[in-house]
């Protein structure tokens, strides 16, 4: 069975094949259009993030240098080794031991000596401490126990017409292994 349309019918049939296909295709492109547009704005936002951290990695890149100098600055400015750091908690460990009380310490980091073939480092501190004068000379004591390899300077004690509560003041060499 065979279907005869009339020419106008074909031109009609024709017309609506092609809007529709026509409107197919703009319904296609507009979607199109649509995610091109998003994904242009995506691109937008994405250069202008990248941007944006570019300047942040650098800021945080001279930050990180500027840490970095800083840090060697302070190294050298207060150049204590765990060592030192050791050795000042064992000082103030026998005051508490011996019963007296640190005043003042003042501690420099260590200097290179040699001493019969033997390489040393030399911690220098100075003690202002105070206590009866019998736990002073006891502390003198102790700190030999301590700090074997010590020397001990000039000391100077100061006591209270009185009696009671004595100063004294004595430099300290700590030697150590290495350097």
């Amino acid at each position: 069975m065979k279907l005869k349309l009339s020419k106008t019918t074909q031109w009609i049939v024709t017309i609506a094949i092609l809007v529709a296909l026509l409107a197919g295709a703009a319904i296609v492109y507009s979607r199109q259009q649509a995610r091109h547009d998003e994904l242009k704005e995506d691109l937008a936002k994405a250069e202008q993030d990248f941007e944006r951290y570019s300047r942040e990695k650098e800021d945080l890149q001279d930050r990180l240098s500027q840490a970095q100098a800083g840090l060697v600055l302070q190294q050298e400015e207060f150049p204590l080794s765990g060592e030192a750091l050791e050795i000042q908690q064992d000082l103030l460990a026998a005051a508490d031991f011996g019963q007296v009380t640190i005043v003042s310490l003042s501690f420099s980091g260590p200097t290179g000596a040699a001493s019969g073939g033997q390489n040393y480092q030399v911690y220098s501190a100075g003690l202002t401490v105070t206590g009866e004068v019998e736990t002073l000379f006891q502390f003198i004591q102790m700190l030999g126990y301590w700090f074997p390899s010590a020397t001990i300077g000039s000391v100077t004690l100061t006591t209270p017409a009185g009696g009671g509560i004595a100063t004294m003041t004595l430099p300290l060499s700590i030697y150590t292994l290495g350097g």
